[in-house]
């Protein structure tokens, strides 16, 4: 099994054992949460770590942007990245939508569309896992192959 989908299923594993019964819920004093489509919409701005290449070897990307996740399940993000090999080379910024989902236990998955990239090949075709805590204020996402990780934080 690959190091990060061995990763993403204990994450699960260990955020099932928590969000099962709504997040905080284990914990005295507070009330169970639990997440929704209309609870984790919103405007996030997000930072990613990313290596061109498969299986986490490449060239190191960094990506920053914005996130919109919309309660009927589309999604759009703009961002932007720069290659670390050369800091003065900035990708194009792109508009990307694709959907998504949530369960009550705060795990989701975004599928983002496939578009032409500034080189002739794609900028995204992917689907990423999520999950969402603090009471769906932050997001911690990831995707293997290229190793893709990174989190957000709730903007509205």
């Amino acid at each position: 099994m690959k190091p990060v989908a061995a990763f993403l299923y204990g994450l699960a594993a260990f955020a099932f054992s928590f969000t099962a019964a709504g997040q905080d819920a284990p914990f005295p004093g507070k009330t169970p949460f639990f997440c929704s489509m209309k609870t984790v919409s919103g405007i996030w701005a997000f930072n990613e770590d990313s290596k061109t290449g498969t299986q986490g070897v490449g060239e190191a990307i960094a990506f920053v942007g914005f996130l919109k996740l919309s309660a009927d399940g589309k999604a759009a993000i703009q961002y932007r990245g720069y290659r670390t090999s050369n800091p003065e080379t900035l990708r194009t910024p792109a508009v990307i939508n694709g959907t998504w989902t949530v369960a009550d236990s705060c795990l989701g998955e975004i599928d983002f569309d496939t578009v032409p990239g500034e080189d002739g090949g794609v900028h995204m075709d992917q689907k990423f896992v999520f999950i969402a805590v603090e009471r769906a204020t932050e997001l911690f996402f990831a995707r293997n192959d290229p190793v893709e990780k990174g989190r957000a934080k709730r903007l509205d």
